[in-house]
């Protein structure tokens, strides 16, 4: 059975969020932005 899930970012629901993706910014151990992006689904 396949199952189309929709991925919702977060900061649509509600805008309260504190949201830190340390991978998405330099400020992290390796030193670059792994994620590439700064949002969270």
């Amino acid at each position: 059975m396949n199952k189309k899930i929709e991925l919702i970012r977060l900061l649509d629901l509600d805008d309260e969020f504190v949201i830190d993706l340390k991978y998405a910014t330099t400020d992290n151990f390796t030193k670059k932005n792994i994620y590439g992006i700064n949002e969270c689904f």
